[in-house]
């Protein structure tokens, strides 16, 4: 199954990064592991795509600032994945789309789960699907801030 959905994961942790690419390429979705935060950044700035993955160890680099501006500007929706508590989760997470937040170590396919679910609720959205009879349906396995 193709789909047209580009999915940014920013995971230095290359295991961690490579199980998470091959459980979302199984479901159809197309997947960009940049090898640096610059070349992140560059990415999210030009390519755009339809939802941001990243390790929360990232934060503390200088290009991670610029690059939550871009996804806060172009509104993209955001998966944090490692050892953030509560409390940092929403202080890091200002200004951003965060969908879901995973802690380390992560189910691959539970993070490809709550993205299917996030995809699919859009698109019933889009075609005026009740949001209650939606989420009946739906099996969140994540927190959601």
């Amino acid at each position: 199954m193709k789909n047209d959905k580009n999915i940014l994961i920013i995971e230095p942790e290359r295991i961690a990064g490579l199980e998470l690419q091959q459980q979302l390429e199984k479901k159809g979705f197309s997947v960009t592991r940049p090898i640096s935060l610059i070349d992140a950044e560059v990415i999210i700035e030009n390519k755009k795509p339809d939802l941001v993955i990243a390790d929360t160890d990232i934060k503390k680099q200088l290009p991670f600032a610029r690059i939550k501006k871009y996804v806060s500007k172009l509104k993209l929706p955001f998966i944090w994945i490692g050892t953030l508590t509560t409390k940092e989760i929403k202080k890091e997470s200002k200004g951003i789309n965060v969908i879901g937040t995973f802690p380390k170590p992560f189910d691959s396919k539970k993070v490809v789960a709550l993205i299917i679910n996030y995809f699919k609720s859009l698109f019933q959205k889009k075609q005026g699907v009740n949001d209650a009879t939606f989420k009946k349906s739906c099996v969140t396995s994540t927190q959601t801030i």
